[in-house]
């Protein structure tokens, strides 16, 4: 399965929630479009995302309340206007949250965390579960850093496969930014 990401919601974290509303009508601008494509073109295999938040239960420690609100807010937004994008969040499953997202990309050091039974209760309300591989997990997790084993790689798919994962969402595979996330461990 491929897919777009049509919009990243994150940006609404930043700004006063009194402009909201101004947001929302510039999202409309932009999603309408996208939205139009997405309904005639049909594709089967083929899913259309607006990434609602990423890791926000680290960036915005301390602004709990106001991230959850938003989060809401957008997600009700997106849902009633925009029934074709998915809601896809990159964070670790958030149970306080279920009902804002229908797609939960979890990075896949996370999946031991949540019981086979949780994940399948997620499934039954038609959420989707992803996993997720970036700039981490390092070892012991697979990925396809080019530092590790030949079959490490192959292992992810397996995991994959064990914990009956929808789909996976490598972020940042042709990327290369030295810099960024340099606070990680491994190599770098």
């Amino acid at each position: 399965m491929n897919t777009a990401c049509a919009a990243c919601l994150e940006t609404a974290m930043n700004i006063p929630e009194k402009e909201l509303p101004l947001y929302e009508e510039n999202l409309i601008r932009r999603l309408d479009g996208i939205a139009a494509f997405a309904r005639k073109a049909d594709w089967k295999d083929f899913t259309w995302t607006v990434h609602m938040e990423d890791e926000s239960e680290f960036k915005y420690r301390g602004l709990r309340e106001k991230s959850d609100r938003i989060i809401r807010r957008m997600s009700d937004f997106i849902r009633m206007k925009y029934p074709v994008f998915r809601r896809e969040t990159a964070n670790p499953y958030i149970p306080r949250l279920r009902g804002s997202f229908n797609l939960w990309t979890v990075l896949i050091r996370d999946y031991p965390k949540i019981t086979p039974a949780e994940w399948d209760a997620i499934r039954k309300d038609g959420d989707g579960v992803w996993a997720y591989v970036c700039c981490e997990p390092h070892a012991p997790f697979a990925n396809f850093f080019v530092d590790q084993e030949g079959a490490v790689p192959r292992v992810l798919f397996w995991q994959l496969f064990k914990h009956r994962i929808d789909g996976l969402l490598y972020y940042s595979v042709n990327a290369v930014r030295r810099q960024e996330n340099s606070d990680l461990p491994g190599p770098k």
